[in-house]
């Protein structure tokens, strides 16, 4: 990946696919039960849709 020290890795286009992962699994886990969580994509990609 040719990556050499911290701020590469963090500016790299998977740290931020990597963080928005973890921030919908996390507001998932937290939602009220019986809360919905669904998907839809667009050109800029995946996008969380709360219900």
């Amino acid at each position: 990946m040719g990556l050499g020290n911290h701020e590469q890795i963090l500016g790299h286009p998977i740290a931020g696919a990597s963080w928005e992962g973890f921030v919908i699994e996390s507001l998932s886990a937290a939602a009220l039960y019986g809360s919905h969580l669904n998907f839809y994509r667009s050109a800029a990609g995946p996008k969380p849709i709360y219900s």
